[in-house]
């Protein structure tokens, strides 16, 4: 896990400031999730002034890889138990899923000192075209918040598309790992970012195939939607 912030604060600073946490990589076959993740990490410890800004208000969690053993063994979807870990998120196991475990225990230590703003898991998606976000649909007062970072995300690229997005929580999706972070620790902005295999229906690149560049593009501009989202908030 990467923790990235502006560690040269003051303690009473970096105490207050609240987490971002982002993993990636759950299915070992989604390699375009890495990419996505590489352009977040480059841009945040980068020196450009939106990735200093988030340094300073904010601790990101970064979990790049969620299933190295599946990944190196060469599975699509799987662990190396053979188990699809984004369904084992409720009650895991650590014997079998040691990697859900770990991910959860960091989540309750770190609401023990900080809140927690934003959660978000990376996937590549072999059907559908642009990227686009699973969220969880909000019954509060505060109704359609969770429509917010999707919808300047969909302003800021034309990669991204809001009407892809659904907020719907089917009975088959419960045990995700958006849906239990959403339901267990009460978080609002928890999502499955979805980043096609193919392209974007719109824009400059219509119907061509999303590259490398424009992966870590993605992350690149997930991290400005983020500030945008925060200094909107």
């Amino acid at each position: 896990m990467a923790i990235i912030t502006n560690f040269s604060s003051r303690p009473e600073e970096i105490a207050i400031r609240r987490a971002i946490v982002i993993t990636s990589r759950v299915h070992p076959g989604e390699s375009n999730a890495s990419f996505i993740v590489e352009g977040i990490l480059e841009f945040l410890v980068s020196e450009d002034e939106v990735a200093k800004y988030l340094r300073n208000n904010f601790v990101f969690k970064i979990i790049p890889m969620l299933n190295p053993d599946g990944v190196i063994v060469g599975n699509y979807r799987t662990s190396l138990s053979g188990l699809d870990l984004n369904r084992q998120w409720i009650a895991p196991s650590m014997k079998q899923c040691p990697e859900n475990c770990s991910t959860k225990m960091m989540m309750r230590k770190t609401l023990e000192s900080r809140d927690i703003l934003f959660y978000c898991d990376i996937h590549g998606h072999s059907r559908s075209k642009n990227l686009f976000m699973y969220g969880c649909s909000n019954q509060r007062a505060d109704r359609l918040k969770e429509r917010i970072f999707p919808l300047l995300f969909h302003k800021n690229t034309d990669f991204f598309y809001f009407d892809y997005c659904s907020f719907i929580i089917q009975k088959q999706k419960e045990s995700t790992g958006r849906v239990v972070m959403w339901k267990e620790f009460q978080l609002i902005n928890s999502f499955t970012l979805e980043s096609s295999f193919c392209g974007p229906t719109r824009g400059l690149y219509k119907d061509c195939h999303f590259t490398i560049p424009i992966y870590k593009e993605m992350g690149k501009l997930f991290c400005i939607t983020l500030r945008d989202y925060a200094s909107n908030e």
